[in-house]
């Protein structure tokens, strides 16, 4: 990625199971993440500074929008696996106040630069960043 995009979060709960999930809030919006290795020592009820990552594992599912489509960031079913609907920019999907990036928006998808689209990913990585609370 050309920059680093952050997001303030509120870390909501760590995973009771998988130690690698975790709830975090970005304003309104509650997101299941999956932190391959967080730090020791985060603390529910903290703020964080995380970059936020839409991982897919196989074939991307890209649907572009028309530019009154609503942003959303939509749960589907029990697991990790999100559709989000926002705005590309940059490399950079935003919706809803939060930022997420993916190496396919920059490249294979850059020509949708400025479209809203909704994207299918498999699990939102989060990555904690130093000094970030």
């Amino acid at each position: 990625m050309a920059e680093v995009t952050k997001n303030l979060v509120y870390l909501e709960a760590l995973g009771e199971i998988v130690e690698e999930e975790i709830v975090i809030s970005c304003g309104n919006t509650l997101i299941t993440c999956f932190a391959g290795n967080h730090p020791s020592g985060i603390k529910v009820g903290e703020s964080y500074s995380v970059k936020l990552s839409l991982v897919v594992f196989d074939d991307y599912e890209v649907e572009e929008l028309g530019s009154d489509a609503p942003e959303n960031i939509e749960k589907l079913a029990n697991g990790l696996a999100y559709k989000i609907t926002g705005r590309v920019s940059g490399g950079f999907l935003y919706s809803k106040g939060v930022v997420f990036e993916n190496s396919a928006l920059e490249s294979e998808y850059a020509y949708l630069d400025g479209e809203m689209i909704a994207i299918s990913a498999d699990r939102i990585g989060v990555k904690f960043l130093p000094n970030s609370k």
